[in-house]
């Protein structure tokens, strides 16, 4: 007996360090457990679907390679958050939905404010629960459409019957096949910009311009531009002004056997046709037409800051790489909205399931991204004598020898410019119509952007009509 008191005495210290041990641990994993935020709950990937009063939509991100065609909407208690179905990974039934292949959306709630204590059961049951319904199947629609989108080639451009008339270097002339039974008396020419293709105002039946002046009973031209091969780095402006549009003018007064040609200037096509019209001053450019037409360069602000020539080397970039690639040219205009792309993207795919919206996104991010690379000589040229020394807006610019001063142009004018034009701002292009020496001269300003202006909805409802019943009466 004395030896088990023995015993029991003996043990006392080492219980007392054990028990002491164990009170330090407790109080150490305390101060842990008040310090610590606990393990992260929810944490299964999602996107937010929809946030609407206490309502939250959420959609879970696939991990499995294949999906079951049904999904799942799971609709939580109004009295607890959703994440006790999504614990941390091992421990989450969202997990375990994912990795057998369901498509997973929830339902989840947060705590109503204080001014929607008026919220009934009709608002859940009515409301909320068929709203996500609606947005589940919308979901599903989007990406459905996102896989056609990805797997399709996008609509057919520039499809109005048209014959080739002639092909040089750069320069396409084409004549569009009348569709009307009785034809204006003046041919028209339009002459594009130098660093995008004419398709913009050739999109798809029903929204194309050339197909609008067909049917209204114009004869319609288009001198169009393909990007110049290395060798044709040396093309001037002068090669522009002084060969191309003179030979497509004399091929159209050919074809069309009229002396008399109305001339569509859309951007830098504008500046190329006043350049010539100022030059060729006597005809036989019997109207102009421009659209968005700078003339102004110092209010190019934006673009003024890209090349100015203290920092911007316009001789040795054209002597390194000769033509000027389309990229550098695109990624300037993209600039000067630094985020449109991705803003236009995130509408896409919030309105994808939209046949109407995706087929016009693609015609217009089509054309937007087809950007033509610019001849070296043409664009040293354009930096040097329109961008740092402004020479048409100061009435000194000269090409190939020759004045070029748009005062002397005499014959009617119309100029469209664009209320909310980021490539081209008004001030930019306001001094045109008070430059020109027309008596018959209008400037006419429309909502929409630069090119907005002359293709899709808005053009059609606005500057389309207006140009025809400008155009018209000064045509026969």
């Amino acid at each position: 007996m004395n030896a088990a008191a023995d015993l029991d005495l003996q043990s006392i210290p080492d219980r007392i360090q054990s028990e002491v041990q164990r009170a330090i641990q407790r109080s150490i994993k305390g101060v842990e457990y008040i310090a610590s935020s606990g393990p992260s709950l929810g944490s299964t990937p999602k996107d937010i679907l929809q946030v609407r009063g206490t309502m939250n939509l959420y959609h879970y991100r696939p991990i499995s390679d294949e999906i079951y065609r049904v999904p799942i909407l799971i609709v939580m208690a109004t009295t607890n958050r959703g994440y006790i179905l999504d614990m941390v990974p091992g421990q989450s039934f969202i997990e375990f939905l994912l990795k057998r292949g369901y498509d997973v959306y929830m339902l989840d709630w947060t705590a109503p404010k204080p001014e929607e204590k008026s919220l009934r059961m009709e608002d859940y049951v009515l409301d909320f629960i068929p709203d996500c319904v609606s947005r589940v199947q919308r979901a599903i629609q989007r990406s459905i459409k996102g896989v056609e989108y990805i797997s399709s080639a996008g609509p057919s451009l520039g499809s109005t019957p048209k014959d080739v008339l002639q092909v040089r270097g750069t320069m396409n002339l084409y004549h569009y096949r009348p569709i009307s039974d009785e034809i204006y008396r003046v041919p028209i020419l339009i002459v594009m910009a130098t660093t995008n293709r004419g398709y913009i105002l050739d999109m798809v039946p029903g929204q194309s311009f050339i197909e609008f002046l067909l049917k209204r009973g114009y004869d319609v031209y288009m001198l169009d531009w393909t990007a110049p091969k290395p060798e044709e780095k040396s093309l001037r402006m002068e090669d522009y002004v002084l060969d191309f549009i003179p030979d497509c003018v004399s091929r159209v007064q050919r074809d069309s056997g009229e002396t008399d040609v109305t001339v569509i200037g859309y951007c830098f096509g504008g500046v190329l046709s006043l350049l010539y019209g100022s030059i060729f001053a006597d005809g036989p450019m019997k109207n102009l037409i421009c659209f968005t037409t700078p003339v102004d360069f110092r209010e190019m602000k934006l673009f003024q800051n890209f090349s100015d020539r203290r920092y911007f080397d316009v001789d040795r970039l054209v002597d390194s790489v000769g033509n000027v690639p389309p990229e550098m040219i695109l990624s300037s205009f993209e600039m000067l909205r630094p985020a449109s792309r991705a803003a236009s993207q995130l509408q896409l795919w919030e309105n994808i399931w939209n046949d109407e919206y995706v087929k016009s996104y693609r015609m217009f991010d089509r054309w937007a991204t087809d950007t033509l690379p610019l001849a070296g000589e043409y664009f040293r040229t354009i930096t040097k004598d329109l961008m740092w020394d402004n020479k048409l807006y100061d009435d000194t610019m000269s090409v190939g020898g020759r004045a070029a001063d748009i005062s002397k142009i005499k014959v009617p004018i119309l100029h469209a410019v664009a209320e909310h034009d980021h490539i081209v701002p008004y001030d930019a292009a306001k001094p045109l119509i008070q430059k020109i020496g027309s008596i018959d001269k209008e400037e006419v300003m429309l909502k929409g952007g630069h090119v907005s202006l002359v293709a899709g909805a808005n053009a059609i409802k606005r500057l389309w009509p207006k140009l025809d019943s400008w155009l018209g009466e000064r045509s026969t």
